[in-house]
């Protein structure tokens, strides 16, 4: 499985729009295969998907996107999380271990659904999400009590 994460400085780039670093991880039984790490040249933040895209992750990671940016994000086939921060490294333990991430991870004020997860479950060997609803990720347990 890969992950792209948009990086600034070992953590979570706070803005996908403006970032300029990207770290593809592959993950294999339950560890970091392989990084990589690319320079997001592009100023164009639909053409910054693209090369990701090119890429083939299952998963990408990253910061504060706007609408416009999310929207076109949403349509490639990947598991998106946005408005998330964090370590790399944190991050990469939780969802090796959880087979997603938690809203420890969600930049304030983003919490629940304003979060827009997208994609299904990123690791069959998990086991398959049976707790999702129209954002198509695993809902947290304030999310399961809301129904």
């Amino acid at each position: 499985m890969k992950v792209a994460m948009t990086v600034w400085q070992q953590r979570v780039s706070p803005v996908f729009d403006v970032s300029g670093h990207l770290l593809l991880l592959s993950i294999k039984y339950g560890k970091v295969d392989s990084e990589q790490l690319y320079q997001l040249k592009a100023a164009d933040p639909g053409e910054k998907l693209s090369f990701i895209y090119s890429l083939r992750p299952q998963i990408l990671i990253c910061g504060a996107m706007s609408a416009e940016v999310q929207q076109v994000a949403e349509t490639y086939p990947w598991q998106l999380y946005v408005f998330m921060k964090g370590s790399v490294r944190r991050m990469m333990r939780a969802l090796i271990a959880e087979g997603v991430l938690d809203d420890d991870f969600v930049l304030p004020g983003c919490a629940g659904r304003s979060r827009h997860c997208r994609g299904g479950p990123f690791n069959p060997s998990i086991g398959e999400c049976q707790d999702v609803k129209a954002f198509r990720r695993q809902l947290c347990p304030l999310e399961k009590e809301e129904d």
